[in-house]
């Protein structure tokens, strides 16, 4: 017989017994059990005989001597009972009595249902946990039970690395645990999918992997593991977003996505500083966008920018020598250097009062990402215009500090350079943009700020961080 009780902690055991037959002075009314518990962790051990005095119904026999010949204290899952003489005896009912100290229930008894059974019968089966894969899943079509096998699954843009001659599977062992996945999940790019989204040209791509696998046909010019790191030019008439430059530096990021920035269609010149004040354009300064001309005293005129980066027209106005602007007065951070007379065309040299900075003027700049960045330009002269207003307007312009151009790129992070100003050091402050593909601090002892960490937002870390912060936010 037995009896299972989940939910307590049981110290004693009563044992209500039923004689079929009066005992003999000789048999000294005495009766005979065997007992056996199954405990918490499915352990199963025979107890010793109990041997009590049959007048005494109901028995109780302490089980504290038993669940506590271990090392830590497992509680009893259950309890069997089987009579040595079982032609004899029957026992009726069993009641599990818990320490009144324990307070487990109302009145200190827990009663459960008893029935003819195997101790096996408290057995589960062995069930593993769910197994996790990074960047790829695990199919378990008939569950995760002893002896079941699951099948892994890269994400699309990833690939198995490891025994070629089994099929990836795990299996689920008599211990809980897995069989070795042989293998793991590597995320992939493929330069071709650059090569169609970003607008660059197929020849004199440069790529720098760390991950070789000689004789895997799975790799090779085109297809790059994580983490690698490709130098290539723009297509015919087209530059790097937000920039002047042809060349455009990619990186393979976490999930199989190209990091860094896109060629865009080259853009024309900015019109001469002249003419601020005095056009419209259609599309800006893009390839095919119209400006119109409003010339003090002459004809409207109107000049498109060509697919060669170009003006068609590109002088459109005659600016009158007599346009005049008033000279800005020097402050704190800033000096000018101006003539007594500001003519239209002519210009000021500008210069920060405190030595080791530059003065430069601020706008946005859209990332790839979605975040929106600072983004500084040096200036170094300030314009009058046809429109008599000085370009850029001083009001606009401030110092920050210069520079040291000798650092930029050196494989060294430089925490001075570490800005957007500066190109963030030329990436040798994160590992995902650095040519050797880790981090050098070049004064580690002065690294205690910001400013030695990886702050360039085209890096594979920020990338991938603002992307969860911002899905985060969306929910």
């Amino acid at each position: 017989m037995k009896a299972e009780f989940p939910e307590i902690f049981a110290t004693h055991l009563i044992i209500t017994t039923d004689s079929k037959k009066n005992f003999s002075d000789n048999e000294m009314d005495l009766i005979n059990f065997k007992i056996s518990g199954v405990f918490e962790d499915d352990t199963i051990l025979d107890f010793d005989e109990l041997t009590a005095n049959c007048s005494e119904t109901p028995l109780t026999l302490t089980l504290l001597p038993y669940i506590t010949k271990f090392d830590k204290l497992l509680r009893l899952r259950a309890i069997v009972l089987k009579d040595i003489i079982s032609d004899t005896l029957m026992v009726t009912s069993m009641k599990l009595l818990i320490d009144s100290s324990m307070d487990l229930c109302s009145d200190g008894e827990w009663h459960e249902y008893i029935s003819k059974s195997s101790p096996l019968s408290f057995c589960q089966p062995i069930i593993c946990e769910w197994p996790k894969l990074l960047f790829g899943e695990i199919e378990c079509p008939k569950g995760t039970e002893i002896g079941q096998n699951c099948s892994i699954k890269c994400d699309t843009n990833s690939v198995f690395i490891g025994d070629k001659k089994k099929f990836p599977t795990i299996q689920c062992l008599e211990n809980g645990e897995w069989t070795s996945m042989e293998g793991f999940c590597l995320p992939i790019c493929n330069i071709e999918d650059a090569v169609a989204s970003r607008n660059i040209s197929k020849e004199n791509i440069n790529c720098r992997s760390e991950i070789a696998f000689p004789g895997d046909r799975r790799f090779n010019s085109t297809i790059l593991a994580i983490n690698s790191m490709c130098r290539a030019m723009c297509k015919k008439n087209h530059r790097a977003a937000d920039s002047e430059l042809s060349k455009v530096k990619l990186s393979c990021g976490t999930h199989g996505a190209w990091l860094g920035p896109s060629c865009t269609l080259a853009k024309c010149p900015s019109p001469k500083l002249v003419y601020t004040g005095l056009y419209n354009c259609t599309d800006g300064f893009n390839v095919g966008s119209e400006c119109t001309y409003t010339c003090p005293g002459q004809q409207i005129k109107k000049s498109r920018c060509l697919s060669s980066g170009s003006w068609s027209i590109r002088y459109p106005c005659t600016v009158p020598q007599k346009l005049v602007c008033s000279v800005p007065p020097s402050s704190n951070d800033i000096i000018y250097h101006c003539s007594n007379k500001l003519f239209a065309g002519q210009s000021c040299t500008t210069k920060c009062s405190a030595p080791g900075y530059d003065v430069v003027k601020e706008a946005k700049q859209q990332l790839n990402s979605g975040q929106t960045l600072m983004h500084f330009s040096p200036v170094s002269t300030i314009s009058c215009t046809a429109s008599t207003k000085l370009f850029p307007n001083p009001e606009t312009l401030k110092c920050v500090r210069t520079c040291n151009m000798d650092l930029i790129g050196d494989g060294w992070c430089d925490f001075q350079n570490n800005r957007g100003y500066c190109n963030f050091d030329g990436g040798d402050c994160c590992s995902s943009t650095s040519r050797s593909g880790k981090v050098r601090y070049m004064f580690p002892s002065l690294c205690t700020n910001a400013f030695c960490q990886c702050l360039d937002p085209n890096s594979n870390e920020n990338y991938y961080r603002y992307q969860t912060i911002n899905s985060t936010f969306k929910r």
